[in-house]
């Protein structure tokens, strides 16, 4: 299937099309438009104004949008949706009260990241490419967490040797 946001993607539009391939769509093509010009009439349009999945506002994230859209209860992508809420919040100035402290550091990281790819690789189709191993490692850190969430240097590389050895994923 096609989708269709605004060009130069950025955070929220970086998080959402790795939800879409990853969770929803993996075989999804995505096209970056002038929202002022013509849509394709072919394509999912998501993260413009007057899209058929909508840009952030007050009913939250196009990331949070589609997680609602598609029933997507997975706790480890509610936790990255906390991440891209609180990036969000933080480029808009919004207010930051209702999110965890890990959740505002993080959402400080995605954004960024976000700018410094984005910098690098001005076309959307390489800043998508080079954006999708940051929200696959973030993924695996959460299930990591969830699955065993001990923390400080005795457990470290013992936890790491078993969740590699369950982790489902590997290349």
């Amino acid at each position: 299937m096609r989708w269709v946001t605004r060009a130069d993607v950025h955070l929220d539009r970086v998080a959402s099309p790795w939800l879409i391939l990853r969770f929803i769509d993996p075989e999804a093509e995505f096209v970056f438009i002038d929202p002022d010009g013509p849509w394709p009439t072919d394509a999912v349009s998501f993260a413009m104004p007057g899209a058929e999945i909508g840009i952030h506002d007050e009913d939250g994230t196009t990331f949070d949008k589609l997680l609602a859209r598609y029933e997507l209860t997975d706790p480890v992508l509610l936790d990255i949706a906390d991440g891209v809420r609180a990036g969000v919040h933080q480029v808009l100035g919004g207010d930051l009260g209702d999110l965890s402290a890990e959740s505002v550091s993080l959402g400080f990281g995605l954004l960024a990241l976000a700018e410094g790819i984005m910098l690098r690789h001005p076309s959307d189709q390489r800043n998508l490419e080079h954006s999708m191993e940051i929200y696959d490692a973030l993924y695996a850190y959460f299930w990591g967490r969830h699955r065993d969430p001990r923390t400080g240097p005795a457990t470290f590389w013992d936890r790491i040797a078993e969740l590699r050895s369950a982790w489902p994923n590997r290349d």
